[in-house]
């Protein structure tokens, strides 16, 4: 019985560290993110960034479109309130077999707190937040 266990032991761990780093790889493969978000920022939003707007009725104004990271056709964009207390992201992502994808925010200083899991519309995903306090300073949004 103890050989059993001394035999099955290594092969777990390279199971568990090969899935482990498989996720790793693909969640940074299918992650968008923001560049830095800040008083005076402005992107120009792109045609299909446009486009995403006006399919989820979201006003261009106040809008900054997410960057993908990767290989991946990712496109997303994100919306702030006037008051800085809320947002929405709305993306077209490829479809998940399992899991969800999930929104995130990270502040200047490091620290980073999730913001919910994006959920399935017609169009694409959306996720709508809203903060108790203005989401004031620079930060950066991602969704992995």
């Amino acid at each position: 019985m103890k050989d059993k266990a001394m035999f099955l032991l290594p092969i777990l761990v390279v199971v568990f560290l090969g899935v482990f780093f498989s996720y790793r790889w693909w969640s940074a493969k299918n992650r968008l993110r923001t560049p830095e978000i800040s008083e005076q920022s402005s992107t120009e939003i792109s045609e299909q960034g446009n486009s995403l707007l006006q399919k989820f009725g979201v006003p261009k104004q106040n809008s900054i479109q997410m960057q993908s990271i990767g290989d991946s056709e990712a496109l997303g964009v994100v919306n702030w309130s006037e008051n800085k207390k809320s947002l929405t992201i709305i993306a077209t992502l490829p479809e998940l077999r399992r899991g969800y994808y999930q929104a995130w925010i990270e502040y200047a200083d490091g620290k980073v707190v999730k913001l919910g899991t994006l959920k399935i519309e017609k169009a694409g995903f959306l996720l709508d937040y809203v903060s108790r306090t203005a989401l004031a300073g620079e930060l950066k949004v991602f969704v992995s």
